[in-house]
């Protein structure tokens, strides 16, 4: 599952950004997508998230986790490649 927030300051309310990973590890610097009117260098892994704005301290907000599409195989392509048709029991 992708997960993604939005970048906000706590003293100006702007929004740096977003922030995007999958759920099973971290948010990582690298996949940080700044605000369109940034203008300047993003910040070094290992370095502080500050605001872009003002450099005020910042929070994740608005998380969204996102379901990544998975291929569905189709009755007769499990058939063919071995796999069995479970039966069902009558009571």
């Amino acid at each position: 599952m992708k997960i993604c927030a939005e970048i906000k300051c706590y003293h100006c309310g702007y929004v740096s950004g977003q922030i995007c990973g999958e759920s099973e590890g971290s948010l990582r610097w690298e996949k940080l997508r700044p605000n369109p009117n940034f203008r300047g260098s993003l910040p070094q892994p290992g370095e502080p998230l500050r605001c872009f704005r003002c450099n005020g301290p910042v929070y994740l907000d608005e998380i969204e986790t996102q379901r990544v599409p998975t291929t569905v195989r189709s009755t007769a392509e499990i058939i063919e490649r071995g796999g069995r048709r479970k039966r069902q029991v009558a009571a």
